[in-house]
């Protein structure tokens, strides 16, 4: 039970590193461009929810042809939201 525990508490740790450092990462690269853009799209919170999903859509499903072109099997799943 404890290990257990224990494994689940390095696990988060380790997601909330990475999530430090990706958005560090996306800081520096995005600039401040990038930054007045964001800022625009989430005025209020209708466009902000409507850009949320939108980003979550576009990085989902990138993600999933990443997936499904690394499968190794020669008949490929492609996943569509």
């Amino acid at each position: 039970m404890f290990l257990t525990v224990l494994k689940l508490l390095g696990c988060i740790a380790l997601l909330m590193y990475g999530m430090k450092v990706m958005s560090e990462a996306l800081q520096k690269m995005a600039g401040p461009g990038l930054r007045h853009i964001l800022g625009a799209m989430t005025t209020n919170c209708f466009t902000g929810e409507l850009t949320g999903m939108l980003v979550c859509v576009a990085v989902q499903s990138s993600a999933a042809r990443l997936r499904s072109q690394s499968y190794p099997h020669p008949r490929r799943v492609w996943v569509f939201l």
